[in-house]
């Protein structure tokens, strides 16, 4: 079981975050997209620099973008702070990563194989984002061989 599941994560359709049972709202769209894409990774660290080639595909990632992206990071700690749950992002010397085991996530259920996960899968995941579509197609190959 999980020690945290008042705090919630689904990916299945659209992205959202709840604390107990009440729908997280990100003042900037792209704290909530750079969430999303830490949860994405599943706990594993990733550099402000790869952060903000997801946010901003093709921009240049020089001093004033860089501070675009702080204003980023800090609008979504302020939201994780708001909601008390600011333990669930993890950040060290320039790296940003999400600590799993702070809350239940679908997607994290559907790789343990858990089955209610498996059957809540409809072949939709984080469907307002483009970079998801990798994660998709490794969850549709892994739902044909079950």
């Amino acid at each position: 079981g999980h020690t945290h599941a008042h705090i919630s994560i689904q990916t299945f359709g659209n992205f959202d975050l709840m604390v107990d049972g009440k729908t997280v709202h990100f003042a900037r769209s792209r704290a909530k997209e750079l969430l999303a894409y830490l949860v994405d990774r599943q706990g594993s660290s990733i550099t402000r620099a790869e952060a903000f080639a997801v946010l901003w595909e093709d921009e240049m990632y020089d001093r004033p973008m860089q501070k675009q992206l702080d204003v980023i990071i800090r609008s979504l700690r302020a939201t994780l702070e708001e909601y008390g749950i600011s333990g669930i992002l993890e950040m060290n010397r320039g790296t940003l990563r999400v600590c799993p085991e702070m809350f239940d996530c679908d997607l994290y259920r559907f790789f343990e194989g858990d089955i209610d996960a498996v059957n809540a899968y409809r072949g939709e995941y984080m469907s307002s984002y483009s970079w998801a579509s990798l994660t998709e197609a490794y969850m549709d190959r892994i739902n044909r061989n079950l």
